[in-house]
């Protein structure tokens, strides 16, 4: 009876180990895509906002040209 006790516990074991395993690899690729993504969409957004403000300036500068001239 004892022995078919403990072999009930490894068969359970794994599958308990797989999960946890599965949720520390889904943990650490969460954190990695945020590590390298966050920095990425705050560089594509400093990127976006100079070249609007280049745009802009441009804009303006050609609009004024003229008008000075």
């Amino acid at each position: 009876m004892g022995g078919g006790s403990q072999a009930k516990v490894p068969a359970h074991l794994p599958r308990l180990f797989f999960l946890l395993v599965l949720v520390f690899l889904l943990t650490i690729v969460v954190v990695v895509l945020v590590v390298i993504l966050v920095p990425f969409a705050v560089f594509l957004l400093l990127l976006l906002l100079v070249v609007l403000v280049e745009v802009v300036v441009i804009e303006v500068e050609t609009h004024d040209g003229p008008s000075s001239s």
